[in-house]
């Protein structure tokens, strides 16, 4: 599963300081307010977006785990925007490997709501989803989450 989403909108472009901003040039409190205002309208149980140097975070409870979906503008841009998912590892080495194969499930749900999201949102554009290797390095990128 593509669990990256990068897309260009003038909607979520910040104020000249965004509230609990921990990094200058990092921004995104306006496209995780949206993100959560959308997943929590689909029935997600959501958190409230927290401030990180990288930009703003919100935890979502899905079958039993918790996805952490990141917001943050693109290096530089305050047009272009990033929101990744990524499944919290709760749990010892023995829970983590019994339940790898729920992970992706967890996430996908949540990824098909941001990608319906998106999709109706007339101020989105180039909306290109894609996964990365540990390293950070893109791969697979493509129009929709699988």
């Amino acid at each position: 599963m593509r669990d990256h989403v990068r897309f260009r909108s003038e909607q979520f472009a910040p104020p000249d300081r965004e509230p609990w901003q921990i990094a200058g040039e990092r921004f995104g409190y306006a496209l995780a307010t949206w993100v959560s205002a959308c997943l929590g309208e689909r029935g997600f149980d959501v958190d409230f977006p927290v401030p990180e140097d990288w930009g703003w975070e919100l935890g979502v409870k899905q079958d039993g785990r918790v996805v952490r979906i990141g917001c943050e503008n693109v290096e530089g841009s305050v047009s272009r925007w990033l929101i990744w998912l990524a499944v919290a590892d709760n749990g010892g080495p023995i829970r983590r490997f019994l339940r790898r194969e729920s992970a992706p499930n967890a996430a996908y749900g949540i990824a098909a709501a941001i990608h319906t999201a998106l999709h109706a949102n007339p101020h989105a554009s180039e909306i290109e989803w894609f996964r990365t290797t540990p390293d950070g390095a893109e791969l697979d990128h493509g129009d929709t989450p699988i």
